[in-house]
């Protein structure tokens, strides 16, 4: 009850900030609004403790649950002065029906091995005990003391990691007096769903459909349908994404970063400019993955957003994307100057002489990201996925989602250079357990980019 009670106001701050937003747009997709707006909303819910420790030290909930309220009525305010005066309250979902409903029943049932998965192992995996809720537990009984997590002696805990995640989880224990073993799990089933619901709604913005040869088409809601199916029946995905780790919460935020980057380039929207921004900035709280992807997507979205038709001045999807980066960014840049202890876990392998960089270290990275794509964890699909890009004859190169494969093509780049430069870790061991999760994490946006792709004369 007590994360049921703190996720319908982290809720209902993304919805009141999303609905402002987009008062003015009519072709609103309701569906992608939603599951926008739950992450949107978790992710300040993290941010505002993130101030409270900031200003108090410790965990105060008077002041976290004092600044949710706040925030509300301020948001509600603006809710009040943007929304359409001859509309009603709930205005936002007259694009609901029967239809898309049904689908997304049908992903909900889908879903229901991921919520076995996860009541089976109520705990989590591995790095979930020894980093996660270890984090979102000193936060939350820690006191004064709560800066004990960022201890380098607790190197194998990665005390330089950004916080997000157990903010949102001393979120989801706020309005209760333990720290049960409830919330994480609920954390990791949301996120998963709003992930799947984010491809799903995503992909029927279009109203085209997948054309064979002009023989039969396939309509949106069914493509987007298929999509969202292929990722979560998956067993290796149902795994990850009950194990209470940070890869979901970063696959959300990325997939997320781009829906909105390639909604604020189609429909030269400065509101989902601003929100990209955000996303982005909660991106790069999550981990350091999320953060050096964060950065990566930053320089790419500039030319991305840059409109050959006005001044410099007049940049307005680039002003409000600023606005939304310094926002949502703001608290990593504040965790890396103030707390963030230094990497325990990296050696420069281009200058030591006791563990250099070598040629079997470069050789070992390039074989085994073959050997992970070809393994059968993942069931082909990454196969499927590159048969889908084929199916698209070119359109998966176009410029409104050209954005995609140039960051992941550059992001493989930079994980391959870490893996080669750092050489901390037995390459062989450290890939065998770190580089599928990072697949993992970017699966959702892969997956959109290639259904997005395929859907005809976009």
């Amino acid at each position: 009850m007590s994360y049921l009670c703190s996720f319908a106001i982290s809720y209902c701050l993304g919805h009141l900030l999303v609905t402002s937003l987009l008062a003015k747009d009519k072709k609103l997709n309701v569906y992608l609004l939603f599951f926008l707006a739950a992450g949107l909303g978790l992710g300040l819910s993290g941010y505002i403790l993130f101030y409270s420790f900031l200003v108090f030290d410790q965990l105060n909930k008077t002041a976290v649950i004092l600044g949710h309220l706040l925030l509300l009525f301020g948001l509600l305010m603006l809710s009040s002065r943007t929304k359409p005066k001859h509309e009603k309250f709930l205005w936002e979902f007259r694009g609901l029906n029967l239809e898309t409903n049904l689908f997304l029943l049908v992903i909900g049932i889908a879903f229901i091995p991921i919520i076995c998965q996860a009541w089976l192992y109520p705990f989590g995996g591995w790095d979930a005990w020894s980093v996660w809720n270890l984090k979102a537990r000193f936060l939350f009984l820690g006191e004064g003391n709560w800066k004990n997590l960022l201890d380098p002696i607790l190197w194998r805990s990665s005390p330089h990691y950004p916080l997000l995640l157990p903010l949102i989880n001393v979120w989801g224990w706020t309005f209760s007096s333990s720290p049960g073993s409830t919330g994480p799990l609920l954390t990791s089933l949301v996120f998963s769903a709003l992930t799947a619901g984010l491809i799903f709604s995503g992909l029927i913005k279009s109203s085209k459909s997948l054309s064979f040869q002009n023989a039969f088409k396939i309509p949106p809601k069914i493509l987007a349908l298929l999509a969202t199916l292929l990722m979560v029946t998956l067993p290796f995905f149902t795994k990850l994404a009950s194990s209470q780790y940070c890869d979901i919460v970063l696959a959300y935020y990325l997939l997320g970063s781009f829906i909105c980057l390639t909604q604020a380039r189609t429909r030269s929207s400065k509101s989902f400019a601003l929100l990209a921004g955000l996303f982005l900035g909660f991106l790069s709280f999550t981990k350091p993955e999320g953060a050096s992807a964060a950065l990566l997507i930053f320089f790419l979205s500039l030319p991305y957003l840059f409109r050959r038709d006005q001044t410099l001045k007049n940049q307005n999807l680039l002003a409000f994307f600023f606005l939304g980066l310094v926002i949502g960014g703001l608290p990593t840049i504040l965790f890396e100057l103030l707390y963030a202890p230094p990497n325990q876990t990296f050696i420069n392998g281009l200058s030591s002489t006791i563990k250099p960089s070598s040629l079997f270290r470069m050789k070992m990275i390039l074989s085994f990201f073959l050997v992970e794509f070809k393994s059968g964890k993942w069931n082909g699909i990454w196969f499927l996925c590159l048969s889908g890009l084929i199916l698209s004859k070119g359109k998966c190169l176009r410029p409104t989602i050209r954005v995609i494969p140039v960051f992941l093509f550059c992001y493989f780049l930079m994980i391959g250079v870490y893996y080669y430069i750092n050489t901390y870790f037995e390459i062989g061991w450290w890939l065998q357990v770190s580089l599928n999760r990072i697949l993992f994490a970017i699966l959702p946006c892969v997956v959109f980019w290639v259904f997005d792709s395929i859907e005809e004369d976009q």
